[in-house]
């Protein structure tokens, strides 16, 4: 693309050193609430148990350092005053991330009608095919793969059951 049709084509400026802070900056604010939240959760009779307060407070304060670490990171890059030229013509991310989303809500659809087992495969089948790969025998084969994983996961390891659905009872 020359230099007319790039000055001439649609689009907006970022600024890369901006969008590269806002997204640790706000995910801070996000863990740092979800801290002051769990500070709330009812305590356990053991003095030496946080209670369900626990694992919010632990990934919030991982979160927190991790997005500490991003943003020193982006702070000491050398080209953070560059400038990214955005066309309004390309809107196939967008395009996935929406249906991802409405992905994601037919699956929590679908949990209480089929089950975790059926519905998070198509899910898991939904989102490989979305992130590009589309080996019509590979594909479902790994969301198997990883709804079962999963599911070993919760039912043995953390002896939690999934849902099973009212369609298979």
């Amino acid at each position: 693309m020359s230099a007319q049709q790039e000055k001439s084509s649609p689009g907006f400026q970022i600024h890369s050193r901006w969008l590269e802070l806002s997204i640790p900056l706000i995910t801070i604010a996000l863990a740092s609430f979800a801290l002051f939240t769990a500070s709330f959760f009812p305590a356990s009779l053991l003095k030496t148990d946080v209670g369900p307060a626990r694992f919010p407070i632990v990934y919030a304060i991982l979160l927190i350092a991790l997005c500490l670490g991003l943003v020193v990171l982006v702070l000491r890059s050398k080209n953070a005053a560059s400038t990214a030229k955005i066309s309004l013509r390309d809107f196939r991310t967008e395009i996935k991330s929406v249906v991802g989303i409405v992905a994601s809500v037919v699956n929590f659809v679908l949990i209480p009608l089929v089950g975790f087992l059926v519905a998070n495969t198509l899910y898991m089948t939904c989102l490989i095919w979305l992130l590009g790969y589309r080996h019509r025998v590979i594909t479902p084969l790994v969301a198997m793969a990883i709804t079962g994983l999963i599911y070993v996961v919760f039912y043995f390891g953390l002896n939690v059951p999934l849902p099973e659905g009212e369609l298979i009872d």
